[in-house]
């Protein structure tokens, strides 16, 4: 009864007091410079704001919860920043979630991406595995069930998800230490006396505070630990605000300051000063940003660290694609989700929302199994072990599906992709591949002869036929003599499985009456079907679609560009045929496409 009395009385608080932290001047952290100076400590950059480059550099994320959102501030923020992205915002009072509902609705015309839900973090749970990240800024301080919090957080992530955690963790809230308040006094007296309204720091009546705010004074210090717990912290940085929270906190400086280019310059020197104290270690921080993945289970734990001293490590997982090619493929598609130290010896996998929305899948087993049976087709369609290759293109390398599978080879792998987040990705993740950001319909960013073999997986299953040609056009300029090329497409096999079997019509999400044009183009026309959709990648310069491709046509048009050596059909799955190509030793330029 007296939690629930606790929990009634500090929604109570919070109702009355709604949106009372965008007072002009009310916090540290509210002056341009300071806030300038926090981005660039976080994101390297003053303009970019933390939770943005989070979302951008950890994601992409499709769907997001932001705990304690007060009056919807960082809701509209990362709405705005990515039309596609839906969340969940949270918060004890009803009163700010009304703000932030009209927040939203005013700023983005609409609350339909967004829901607004009620929560008392001490003891209400969050729905399981329902978020690819967690936002929460200046929240956990007022929690006092941080264990059960944090618990309940990380069962609300989906595998591969992420907590973001902004807050003051300094040892009591506004109960500052003696020797907190003498170097914040000192601090103070070099503030010229026109911007100073106080000389002193103000100690705060902790019994006082409580009594106002029964959700302030909580013990913060413990949140890290707490943390610590139930997540492994993957970066960390100290905001500060040791210094200033109690220099702002007691009112001692004249807002006037942040009108003024003196009162400014004078802001940014007290918090750089503040961060050289907290750098050279005469300081704490008493605020952090922190970035955190859940911690595995207890049994995950104690099998991990068991198997740490278990024998060798399997060579396949040192080797990679030097291995022998079975024992490599058997470790990505089965050993690595039967044993914790496996897993670590294969490649890292994309997020869940990158691995979707490039492939169509949704979890890492079935992401390997797909990248396993791609390369099991394509070292069946070369004549040449694919280790043996010196410079190799994956042509359209999405989320790495293919790529992850070359982990360990001794050449150069190039990776090239229209997608901005897919080449963020690998560059970040897979360190042997060279990731290359390319532009539709223009050249790629390589060299003349620049490749001995090119892998294009589900790449021209999806261009139009002018796209086609100028890209069969760069590819035959950017390989060597004799190169090798596997280039997949939907052919005949693709067409018969999408007529029998309705999942699969509805998988390749094709207009109405598709099946009929492309069965139409294969038995009575060119044996080219290209048919329109709508993606994550279609624009002005770039038309995405389904596009089927039979044997006849590629006989007629591939072969201006390359040597056509092998169709083998259905290679992939059952599904797509891999196009086998040759460059051929010539230097003559091919006739236009059709």
């Amino acid at each position: 009864m007296a939690d629930a009395a606790n929990a009634r009385k500090v929604a109570s608080f919070w109702d009355e007091n709604a949106g009372r932290h965008c007072e002009p001047f009310a916090h540290w952290e509210s002056p341009a410079p300071i806030q300038h100076a926090l981005n660039k400590l976080v994101t390297g950059d003053i303009s970019i704001h933390p939770p943005a480059w989070f979302m951008r550099h950890y994601g992409p994320f499709a769907h997001v919860a932001e705990l304690g959102c007060g009056d919807g501030i960082m809701v509209h923020g990362l709405l705005a920043g990515d039309p596609g992205l839906t969340m969940d915002a949270y918060d004890i009072s009803t009163a700010s979630l009304a703000r932030a509902a009209e927040r939203i609705k005013t700023h983005c015309g609409t609350t339909k991406r967004c829901r607004f839900l009620p929560i008392d973090l001490n003891k209400e749970s969050l729905p399981e595995a329902a978020y690819d990240a967690v936002l929460t800024s200046g929240t956990m301080h007022h929690v006092e069930n941080l264990d059960f919090c944090f618990r309940n957080i990380s069962r609300s992530l989906r595998p591969g998800g992420y907590l973001w955690l902004n807050d003051y963790v300094g040892p009591n809230r506004f109960q500052w230490s003696n020797t907190q308040i003498r170097l914040a006094d000192e601090l103070l007296a070099h503030v010229p006396k026109t911007w100073r309204r106080r000389d002193k720091v103000a100690r705060c009546d902790a019994r006082a505070l409580r009594a106002k705010d029964p959700s302030e004074a909580v013990a913060p210090q413990h949140i890290e630990a707490a943390l610590a717990a139930h997540f492994k912290i993957v970066q960390k940085w100290p905001r500060g605000g040791t210094l200033l929270a109690p220099i702002f906190g007691s009112g001692c400086l004249d807002p006037a300051m942040a009108d003024s280019p003196e009162g400014l310059a004078i802001l940014a020197a007290m918090f750089e000063a503040e961060q050289d104290l907290i750098r050279d270690g005469a300081l704490p921080s008493d605020s952090y940003v922190y970035i955190a993945k859940p911690r595995p289970s207890a049994c995950t734990l104690v099998r991990e660290a068991f198997e740490r001293h278990a024998g060798p490590a399997p060579e396949a997982g040192i080797l990679g694609i030097r291995d022998s090619l079975d024992p490599w493929l058997r470790l990505n598609e089965f050993t690595a989700f039967e044993s914790v130290r496996a897993r670590d010896l294969v490649a890292p996998f994309p997020p869940a929302a990158l691995m979707h929305r490039t492939s169509g899948l949704d979890n890492d087993q079935l992401f390997a199994a797909h990248g396993v049976a791609i390369l099991r087709a394509l070292a069946a369609a070369s004549r040449k072990p694919l280790p043996e290759y010196r410079d190799l293109l994956d042509f359209g390398v999405g989320a790495g599906r293919l790529a992850r599978m070359f982990k360990g080879f001794q050449g150069r792998y190039a990776g090239a992709d229209i997608d901005a987040g897919n080449v963020a990705w690998i560059a970040g993740n897979l360190p042997w591949v060279q990731a290359v950001k390319t532009e539709p319909g223009r050249m790629l960013p390589f060299a003349d002869a620049d490749f001995d073999a090119v892998a294009g997986i589900s790449v021209f299953t999806h261009m139009n036929e002018r796209d086609q040609f100028f890209y069969l056009d760069e590819l035959r300029r950017v390989t060597s003599a004799g190169a090798m090329l596997f280039l997949t497409v939907s052919g005949a096999r693709v067409l018969e499985r999408a007529e029998t079997d309705p999942n699969i019509a509805k998988m390749l999400a094709l207009p109405e009456g598709g099946l009929v044009t492309a069965r139409a183009a294969f038995d009575a026309g060119p044996g080219f079907c290209f048919l329109l959709q709508h993606g994550h990648l279609t624009s002005s310069e770039y038309e995405y679609g389904v596009t089927f491709i039979s044997e006849a046509y590629i006989a007629r048009n591939w072969s201006r560009y390359f040597e056509v050596q092998d169709i083998a059909r259905g290679a992939i799955h059952d599904f797509q045929d891999i196009v086998v190509l040759r460059r051929r030793d010539d230097t003559s330029t091919p006739e236009p496409g059709r």
